[in-house]
């Protein structure tokens, strides 16, 4: 059986066994990767259906420093998934995720790429430019003479 083949339901039911069997193979909740791994599901199908199950309850995540792991919370509200194969509702979230990871990644690019540094420092080097302008025309005043002037004492007497 493929994950194109088989319906949303049986998905679930498959990512919720192996929870559990993970669970109690290795004595400790399981990474989406290592369950990944066990269903032979690609990560993104893998992903999707882990944040479906843990919106509609059946799943609890443990939020790690490193990553993630899962639990079975209720494994009932697995029931209240479809049981129809609709293999154009997977395919349109994965390409949407796709297409939105990508234009992040273009977008990190354009950031980082010279054209953008290059026009941000152009853009620093005016700034630079205009605040020495305003310096320029400005003779700087003398500071007082307060070796022979002390203040407060007026003109020196000779």
């Amino acid at each position: 059986m493929t994950e194109e083949k088989i319906s949303l339901y049986e998905q679930g039911q498959l990512i919720v066994a192996a929870v559990r069997l993970l669970t109690h193979r290795d004595k400790k909740m399981p990474t989406a990767s290592e369950i990944s791994g066990l269903t032979g599901f690609p990560m993104e199908i893998t992903l999707h259906l882990f944040h479906r199950l843990l919106d509609m309850g059946a799943l609890h995540a443990v939020k790690g420093a490193f990553d993630d792991r899962y639990c079975v919370a209720d494994h009932l509200k697995v029931e209240d998934l479809p049981r129809t194969v609709d293999p154009g509702e997977m395919v349109r979230e994965i390409e949407k995720f796709r297409a939105e990871r990508t234009g992040k990644q273009r977008k990190m690019e354009e950031m980082f790429s010279k054209k953008e540094f290059e026009r941000e420092k152009d853009r620093h080097q005016k700034e630079l430019e205009e605040k020495f302008k305003g310096f320029a025309g400005k003779k700087p005043s003398s500071p007082p003479d307060t070796l022979n002037h002390p203040p407060g004492k007026g003109e020196p007497t000779s």
